[in-house]
Parts: C-alpha cells; structure tokens; sequence
C-alpha cells in the first residue's frame, strides 16, 4: 500500500486501506471487512482462531463504481448489495476477495 490515502491520524501516519471486525452470538462468527482503497482491489486472508469445525458461509458485498458513488432518486441501484463470491479456503484460512471502495459482511453459521 502507497502514502497516497488522505490521512486522519494525529501522527501523519495514512490509514490502512483494509480492516475489520468480528463478533460471535448464539455460535455464529460474524465478520465485517472494509476496503477503502478507490481504486485497487485487495485480497484478505481470514483466520477463525479459536474455533472449531466446519461452516457455512453467508456474505454480502457493498460497493459502488467509485468512493463517491451513492444512491438517488434517478440512479436508486448504484451502490447496492450483493452476494460476496469467490471466497476460497485455504487450510485454516479464507481467501476474501475485495473489490476498491467495499465493506462485505460474513456469517459464519456452524454445520451441524
């Protein structure tokens, strides 16, 4: 990842382009991913440490043609969301694709 991110830290540091956040309810993992690079894609290798077994996974993607792209009246679907595909695993790990400009949700629901 380059300097070039406006940056929001007192330190002059650029924020990290990608990140995310997890939480586990009732045994389902679920998991929030963010992309904020305009314009480069990135590919994130996710791990679910201390858990056990097999899932099934339900994600969505939210994503635009741009950083400014929004929703209006005359173009209501320009930022909407859509089924997350592509995700592989590897080992222990998931392989997430991320499209530039994207926050993508998951659930990892346990196999009976």
């Amino acid at each position: 990842m380059g300097n070039s991110a406006a940056s929001a830290r007192g330190d002059g540091q650029p924020l990290p382009h990608i990140g995310a956040t997890a939480s586990k309810k009732d045994g389902v993992v679920h998991v929030s991913l963010f992309n904020m690079h305009p314009a480069d894609a990135a590919e994130l290798r996710l791990e679910l440490r201390g858990t056990e077994g097999e899932y099934e996974m339900e994600g969505l993607v939210l994503s635009g043609d741009g950083m400014s792209a929004h929703n209006t009246f005359e173009a209501p679907d320009r930022v909407e969301a859509k089924p997350l595909e592509g995700i592989k695993r590897d080992g222990q790990a998931y392989v997430i694709p991320m499209a530039a400009a994207s926050v993508a949700t998951i659930s990892f629901k346990p196999r009976d």
